[in-house]
């Protein structure tokens, strides 16, 4: 647990304090976990939600006459797109799993790992 795996419970057995104490730490680290997976989806959402937007923007921007006006939007645009693919990978590689090697180098790709997909 101090290493950071949630999913291990502290056994609870009889029906004394202990025991108790044991069910309110597991329901409590159950409660974390779910906190951080909706807090990880949450980013994935948002960064995938915003990619739409940005990419309607891009598209609006290649119409537009050369001005400074063009180039200081081009330039804002980047700077969101940069900002929304930190955020995406962030996400993506906090929640990594144990149980597939190639979702890490995936993420760096921004390609998600199918076995992953499927089990997550």
């Amino acid at each position: 647990m101090a290493e950071g795996d949630l999913a291990l419970p502290v056994p609870e057995r009889g029906n004394d304090e202990l025991a108790e104490l044991a069910r309110s730490f597991n329901g409590m680290t159950g409660r974390i976990r779910e906190m951080l997976r909706s807090r990880e989806q949450l980013l994935l959402d948002v960064s995938h939600e915003l990619r739409s937007p940005m990419t309607r923007m891009r598209l609006a921007l290649e119409f537009l006459d050369p001005s400074k006006t063009r180039d200081r939007l081009a330039s804002d645009l980047a700077e969101l797109e940069a900002m929304t693919s930190d955020i995406l990978e962030t996400a993506r590689l906090d929640s990594a799993h144990p149980f597939c090697a190639t979702c890490v180098p995936n993420t760096l790709r921004n390609a998600a790992c199918i076995r992953c997909v499927t089990l997550w």
